[in-house]
């Protein structure tokens, strides 16, 4: 068989696999973890080099072109049927790439040695690759990797105004403009406008996001110092970007959580102040640490786009003070 269908035709089957894989992992378990990020696309990668092997025979490339089709399918087929977002499989790539070419070199190795030249050995190897998603998916339902303690993401600017100032357009402020940002116009939710009906602890600040409102529940009212709130429910994280609208992904529901939100105010000479504003939250998939890195910039974004609200409110209020 030529190079071209081999790799196709052999990065279909791997293809398969992922998207198979997944639907278990996230439609029967609703789980985003040691399966559908490790395990899948390692399998995907020794499958596809396997069976490019098979129907090609030996080549330096081939194996890795085959992982590479599979996951190009893969990829297609969750966007045509409207499963994931283009901006979700973007964040995932990474992950997903380094797992396939992974699984393509453990598979060009193997699929060249001597025991594998009939076709008993490759099915031994595909079986044995097969036997880790099983496993992965039984360390998915035990809930291994999760757990990790929230840390705060801290943003913080210097406004050209009093705290007193800051203090009064913080806590409420008017719509925001549209925004502007790739990443926001991309689907993540950006927030538009804070309502407050009274300023006490115990009282309920909605902020308005582009995909819904956020309830926040006021634990800590110290003007102009400090304001600290729950998050009593939330919206969407963001608006997925399909071809069609299809199911709603299961990752919108509480995969990516706030859990408390604060605002310090420190005072700075020459009447200005130091707006510091911090997120707590959580992320409930696999690898922790790596969908921290997107949920952080996530979230720098969303506080970056309040502060430098606030202000330019703060400011212009100050200079309709002093007449500047």
């Amino acid at each position: 068989m030529s190079y071209g269908r081999a790799a196709w035709s052999a990065g279909a089957v791997g293809a398969l696999l992922g998207v198979g894989c997944m639907a278990i992992s996230v439609t029967v378990l609703g789980a985003y973890g040691v399966a559908l990020f490790f395990a899948a696309p390692i399998v995907c990668g020794v499958v596809s080099a396997v069976l490019f092997v098979s129907l090609h025979g030996p080549s330096r490339s081939g194996p890795y072109a085959a992982a590479l089709c599979a996951m190009a399918l893969a990829g297609a087929v969750l966007v045509a049927f409207a499963v994931e977002g283009f901006f979700c499989l973007l964040m995932a790539a990474p992950l997903v790439l380094l797992g396939v070419l992974f699984g393509a070199l453990i598979g060009a190795a193997l699929g060249v040695a001597r025991d594998l030249d009939g076709p008993r050995g490759r099915k031994r190897t595909v079986g044995g690759a097969l036997a880790m998603l099983p496993l992965s998916l039984l360390a998915d339902q035990a809930g291994l990797g999760a757990g990790v303690a929230p840390a705060p993401v801290e943003t913080e600017i210097v406004v050209a105004a009093s705290p007193e100032l800051v203090w009064r357009r913080l806590v409420a402020f008017p719509r925001i403009e549209p925004p502007r940002e790739w990443f926001f116009r991309a689907g993540i939710a950006a927030p538009l406008e804070a309502i407050l009906s009274e300023g006490k602890v115990g009282a309920v600040r909605i902020c308005r996001f582009t995909t819904g409102d956020m309830r926040e529940p006021i634990e800590v009212w110290d003007p102009p110092r400090a304001l600290t709130y729950a998050v009593a429910s939330q919206p969407d994280p963001m608006r997925e970007m399909t071809l069609w609208r299809g199911a709603r992904p299961p990752h919108l529901d509480g995969y990516l959580e706030a859990t408390l939100g604060q605002f310090e105010l420190h005072p700075l000479a020459g009447g200005r102040t130091r707006l510091v504003g911090r997120t707590w939250y959580r992320t409930n998939m696999v690898p922790e640490r790596y969908w921290r890195l997107w949920g952080d910039a996530i979230i720098h974004a969303i506080q970056r786009r309040v502060l430098r609200h606030v202000a330019a409110l703060a400011e212009r209020d100050r200079l309709l003070e002093t007449g500047g």
